[in-house]
């Protein structure tokens, strides 16, 4: 089994545990702080790298991790930069690697441990720099740990997180956010476009900057709540447990859903 899949069953079945015993803040709280945040290590934290691209370079990003937290930022400059760091404890047991291929920023890290607990402990942050424009797609895929983006413009922006939290601000495109552990939190943002998260054990949470005028709206939850202050909808289901139904037409898809966990919607 490779080592990513070994991490992924690892920390899902633990975390998941937590989850069902406790709540989702206290993956978020392991995840974040405890196991790879700030702080969660023994030694210095350290630059394993730092690579800079012009804007014009690359159209879209792809990053694949494995135990990670992913901060993703608007840059300072025209150029982007993509750094990791990492406690110089586990440092060079992490793989970096970062090119451009068919106008794809592809960021790739693996783990030669497929342990993160115990002795691995320590912190492991990507840091994403990128220059205001507007991008194609952009694709995030990473096993444990936590994930944070603010003032992105995108068509289309796709998020997986095994296990850990997604917190996004200031997004403009399509989004298609999944965590199987983990709080789904999304601010400041107007729905022009489908806005689709999920989340086996958590929370959904999302403040659109003002209610939409047309929208599909389904909002699910198996075991939990979900709440809304959406204006104008017309209803087809609206139970404390799910709220779907239309509001003006042909507008783009709001979709939250939970098995364990609670969906508030507010405008």
């Amino acid at each position: 089994m490779k080592s990513y899949q070994k991490i992924s069953l690892l920390v899902t079945a633990t975390m998941l545990a937590i989850a069902l015993t406790a709540c989702s803040s206290t993956v978020n709280k392991l995840t974040d702080k405890v196991v790879i945040g700030e702080g969660s290590g023994s030694g210095e934290v350290v630059s394993k790298g730092k690579h800079t691209f012009q804007a014009n370079e690359f159209e879209s990003i792809k990053v694949v991790t494995e135990a990670m937290l992913i901060d993703i930022v608007r840059s300072k400059s025209e150029q982007a930069e993509v750094e990791l760091m990492a406690d110089s404890k586990v440092e060079k047991d992490i793989t970096f690697n970062v090119a451009i291929k068919n106008d794809v920023l592809e960021i790739e890290t693996k783990e030669k441990n497929s342990k993160i607990i115990g002795d691995n402990r320590g912190e492991r942050r990507l840091i994403i720099s990128l220059p205001e424009k507007q991008y194609d797609k952009v694709t995030i895929n990473n096993n444990f740990g936590a994930i944070e983006g603010s003032q992105l413009n995108m068509n289309t922006l796709n998020v997986k997180n095994d296990v850990g939290s997604i917190r996004l601000s200031s997004i403009i495109g399509a989004m298609h956010l999944e965590t199987a552990t983990g709080d789904i939190q999304i601010d400041g943002v107007s729905l022009n476009n489908d806005l689709i998260a999920k989340t086996e054990v958590g929370t959904i949470r999302v403040q659109l900057n003002e209610s939409p005028a047309a929208a599909d709206v389904s909002l699910k939850s198996e075991v939990g709540n979900v709440a809304s202050n959406l204006e104008a909808i017309e209803y087809t289901v609206n139970t404390k447990r799910e709220i779907t139904g239309t509001i003006g037409t042909k507008g783009p898809r709001l979709e939250a859903s939970v098995s364990v966990g609670s969906v508030t919607v507010e405008a």
